[in-house]
């Protein structure tokens, strides 16, 4: 596709206004970051501590893959229950479960 057909060229003479300013950089950024890469940097990424170029490299990452996003907000949300002051009350049925399946388990382990 011409480039011209995705921006509006001004024709020769018209006012255009101010130019857009360019950064030109003595290295390329790399833009693309794997998943392997986001699920290393994610805790880093929700403590704010990871560079301006990485962070904005795990959120393009995090805006296009459905599974970082949902391991994201997984992190997220543990860290936001686990800094609430409530505690959650258990079921007392969830105790005697749990209890019978770490004992199930641990019998077919031996």
């Amino acid at each position: 596709m011409k480039l011209s057909r995705l921006i509006r060229i001004p024709s020769v003479g018209e006012s255009v206004g101010p130019l857009p300013v360019v950064a030109i950089l003595a290295e390329p950024i790399q833009l693309e970051i794997s998943c392997r890469q986001v699920w290393k940097e994610i805790s880093n990424y929700c403590d704010g501590e990871v560079n301006e170029e990485l962070r904005q490299r795990i959120a393009m990452h995090l805006d296009n893959c459905k599974h970082c996003r949902a391991v994201y907000d997984g992190l997220r949300n543990t860290v936001t229950l686990v800094a609430d002051d409530h505690a959650l009350e258990l079921p007392s049925e969830l105790s005697t479960r749990l209890h019978a399946k770490l004992r199930e388990y641990l019998a077919r382990k031996s």
